[in-house]
């Protein structure tokens, strides 16, 4: 295949015969010469110079035992280019297309040169700017020759995948659940938490660092902290995924599975389970925190029916806890978390909307919640962190956040 530099040159070196032809003079051939002599020499090393050539693409894994990698994060993607033939070989492109969430970009890596029976090696990260599966596809090696004046191009089947987990934030409790247990309703003794609520005896099992040595010292005997643990019951997170607002990675979808992460960090901790509902279907109930972010990693903008988590939601059954983000299309689901809310079940919202909605609490999906005396967190673009603090602080007013303990509090004091 021809590039614009070699049909120049050849345009040129056509010019150079013609006037070649008509003047006759001899620095004219010999230039005329010179020409079609590197225009040849361009042809044929591309042709040359593609068999022999072998690729291999490695991509390294985390440390083992890490988890990871999260959104945000480079990873280490490595290219060998091996040339078996007795030929240099020049200006060799490698280029292949990564796709995340049905976006493309393409990653190129250029090596200059190769020498006979020699490997070269080319390193660079790959950015993982959104959350979920990236899909580096098959290379293409381009070979341009020294001059650049022709190229020739092969494929080569390859396909490696690296699956990228949301972000999260630390937190040290879930306030805006508390509030709705209450103060005392639904606490048990555990072995881990945040709160010490006093000492035992130690018995086989007990974590060395739970042992209270103080105590422990002034008894003679070994002793260990118990925590108030506000997890005994299962926490299920509804997550819409049919009403997206936003791209990724600025999302709902993407908010939600990081606000859904941190969340799920704390359940962990305090040894209670997490399931995810979608329109979908229902997740297994996940115990360990890396099976939780796995699946939000995964989750996906669906083109179905609205009103399917909806029905999802109904089918709670009282005793459970129900943390649900939403976003200001989701009026269905919402409606199903007020009454979800009046037979029993511990329920709190994230609405995903604007600035404006936000601090005016104008949304018919808020009025919905509001009604029902669902505490309700609303989080706006660029306001995550925001958003965390209050879900972990569990009351507060902002333009991150809005919870209705408090509107409720303040039309009171208003009347």
């Amino acid at each position: 295949m021809i590039t614009r530099r070699g049909a120049g040159i050849i345009t040129v070196a056509v010019a150079v015969f013609f006037l070649a032809s008509t003047t006759r003079v001899g620095w004219v051939h010999l230039a005329d010469a010179v020409l079609w002599g590197v225009v040849m020499f361009s042809l044929a090393v591309p042709w040359l110079s593609m068999p022999g050539l072998r690729l291999e693409r490695t991509l390294s894994k985390p440390v083992q035992n890490k988890l990871g990698p999260f959104e945000g994060d480079e990873i280490p993607v490595g290219l060998k280019l091996q040339n078996r033939w007795w030929l240099p070989r020049f200006l060799v492109a490698v280029s292949y297309p990564v796709t995340a969430s049905g976006i493309t970009n393409e990653a190129r890596k250029i090596f200059f040169w190769t020498w006979p029976k020699r490997t070269g090696e080319a390193n660079g990260p790959l950015k993982l700017e959104r959350r979920g599966q990236h899909i580096l596809g098959e290379a293409l090696v381009e070979i341009t020759g020294p001059f650049g004046m022709f190229r020739r191009r092969r494929r080569i089947a390859m396909t490696h995948g690296v699956l990228a987990y949301p972000m999260w934030k630390p937190m040290h409790r879930l306030g805006i659940m508390e509030t709705q247990i209450g103060e005392n309703e639904g606490r048990r003794k555990s072995r881990t938490g945040v709160d010490a609520s006093g000492t035992r005896a130690y018995v086989p099992g007990d974590p060395y660092r739970s042992i209270h040595w103080r105590n422990s010292a002034r008894t003679g005997q070994l002793t260990v902290r118990e925590f108030d643990s506000w997890n005994d019951r299962a926490i299920v997170f509804a997550i819409d995924t049919v009403n997206v607002a936003g791209e990724s990675p600025e999302s709902s979808l993407d908010y939600a599975a990081r606000i859904a992460a941190s969340c799920a960090k704390v359940i962990e901790q305090e040894g209670g389970t997490v399931s995810i509902a979608t329109a979908a279907g229902d997740s297994p109930e996940f115990m360990a925190w890396p099976g939780v972010i796995e699946h939000l990693a995964r989750l996906e903008p669906e083109d179905l029916a609205s009103g399917s988590l909806a029905r999802r939601i109904s089918s709670l059954q009282p005793g459970r806890r129900l943390i649900a983000f939403l976003t200001a299309g989701s009026e269905a689901e919402a409606a199903a978390v007020s009454a979800a809310a009046k037979r029993g079940i511990a329920c709190a919202a994230v609405i995903f909307t604007d600035r404006d909605q936000a601090e005016s609490g104008s949304s018919s999906t808020f009025v919905s919640l509001q009604q029902s005396g669902v505490p309700v967190v609303h989080c706006v673009p660029g306001g995550l962190d925001r958003a965390l603090a209050e879900i972990e602080r569990g009351t507060g007013m902002g333009t991150g956040a809005v919870t209705t303990k408090t509107a409720r509090t303040s039309q009171r004091t208003a009347a």
